[in-house]
């Protein structure tokens, strides 16, 4: 279980399109395992159509977390950092229409961005000047 990433805000994913449009790094999680990590200079259009979709609705159960980042320039290190600590199952794997792939509920630990929080919005945690 991941606390930090559990207690961001998060929709089911098939309410997708109610996601901010914020810039922001996303946590697609299944029960408490994180699934896959990634950023988006706006959370809301890039759900539309994301490129995982039909391998995410396989783990049935999906929601969206994310971390609103209010400057885009942190995007790329604060994923790269979230990707490295989380080793999220679908961040290691080709997208696909379908993934047999297993929850790995090995992983544990503590999730902490090293950035001030300078906002919330929708509940969400603001990172970034």
């Amino acid at each position: 279980m991941i606390p930090a990433v559990l207690s961001l805000p998060s929709l089911p994913l098939d309410e997708r399109r109610d996601l901010p449009d914020t810039a922001g790094i996303y946590f697609v999680m299944a029960g408490d395992t994180v699934l896959y990590v990634d950023q988006s200079v706006n959370l809301r259009q890039r759900w539309v159509a994301h490129h995982r979709l039909a391998q995410l609705n396989e783990h049935g159960g999906c929601h969206i977390a994310w971390m609103q980042v209010n400057d885009a320039r942190l995007l790329d290190e604060l994923e790269r950092a979230c990707v490295a600590h989380l080793s999220p199952l679908l961040n290691q794997a080709q997208p696909r229409a379908s993934c047999a792939a297993q929850e790995d509920s090995s992983r544990g630990g503590s999730l902490t961005a090293s950035a001030d929080v300078t906002s919330a919005r929708r509940g969400g945690i603001a990172v970034g000047a």
